[in-house]
């Protein structure tokens, strides 16, 4: 499965929360220009056959309107504010999402194998994308249409209650999620709009951002400069990724930033050493993270400055 551009994608994630996931040829053109191609090559819009009616705006909604034609054979329609309006034929063309094409593109932005095959738990709106390493074991993941409709809310919390597994399960949806979901408690969702993270060949959804909100980290409002999982083996840095797999490494790594998003100017060496936990022949950061090169960017770069926080005495606290 090819993924869309970054605006193909977030256009079909709008188009997914219709309950008719419907466009005309006009307006997809408008709005998308060529990048409409693409989508249609894809297959992700269908043809849907011809409109007898048009979508125009009155106030601020989209409303079909019937088309007519005139004495002249013009194909016309009647706008209650602004009279009779000249149509043009390309706009009774329409196309339709193929919803059966969205775990597909879920599944490629999360980079999982073309081979993979999802499951449809409710019809057009929940499909069960089997597991993904997310930390260092496997996840279960699922993709839900219109979770903010309250009839759909009700019938995929249904669905997936009987799937409850002994750890989270990840729920990624198409658009917002609702402010107080009333999901199976194990399930923690997360809009894929809010999860897009750029990389060399387009957009994916940042695995950093969905540990955090699987590990219980939640979105964070404004990543700024500097993000991390919950149990801090993942940090991202300006977009770069740096995993810590030993304990006593990410407990160095958790002090310094809980220290630097708690404004503490500095930390004692020692002390971030002891109660991580090292021996007393670790004294120094570049011992306790030997054999590693990556990692030294994250308190020695300019924009993070974590090194700054790490002195010898005389101590002022970790906070």
């Amino acid at each position: 499965m090819t993924i869309p551009s970054e605006t193909g994608l977030r256009f079909l994630l709008g188009l997914a929360e219709l309950t008719r996931p419907v466009i005309s040829s006009g307006i997809l053109a408008e709005q998308l220009g060529d990048e409409a191609r693409a989508l249609i090559d894809a297959g992700t819009l269908i043809p849907d056959g011809n409109r007898k009616t048009v979508l125009v705006i009155i106030g601020e909604m989209e409303v079909d309107l019937p088309v007519m034609r005139d004495r002249t054979g013009k194909l016309r329609c009647f706008h209650p504010d602004r009279g009779f309006l000249d149509v043009d034929p390309l706009q009774l063309g329409t196309f339709r999402l193929d919803t059966d094409r969205l775990p597909g593109v879920a599944a490629s932005l999360l980079g999982m194998p073309a081979s993979t095959k999802s499951m449809p738990l409710v019809p057009d709106h929940l499909w069960d994308l089997g597991q993904d390493y997310l930390t260092t074991r496997k996840f279960p993941i699922y993709l839900a249409r219109r979770l903010g409709r309250p009839d759909i809310h009700d019938r995929i919390a249904e669905a997936l209650g009987p799937r409850r597994a002994r750890g989270p399960s990840l729920l990624l949806t198409t658009g917002a999620v609702p402010r107080h979901p009333a999901l199976p408690p194990e399930y923690r969702a997360i809009a894929i709009a809010d999860g897009l993270t750029p990389n060399g060949h387009g957009i994916q959804l940042d695995k950093a951002i969905l540990r955090g909100v699987l590990l219980g980290g939640g979105v964070p409002a404004d990543s700024g400069p500097l993000t991390h999982s919950a149990d801090f083996d993942v940090v991202t840095v300006h977009g770069k990724e740096y995993r810590f797999r030993g304990q006593k490494q990410r407990d160095v790594v958790r002090q310094l930033i809980k220290a630097f998003q708690a404004g503490q100017p500095r930390c004692l060496t020692a002390r971030v050493l002891e109660e991580a936990e090292y021996s007393d022949t670790v004294n120094t950061l570049a011992k306790a993270f030997s054999g590693r090169t990556d990692s030294k960017a994250i308190w020695t770069g300019p924009d993070i400055g974590l090194r700054a926080m790490v002195r010898k005495p005389p101590p002022v606290g970790c906070g």
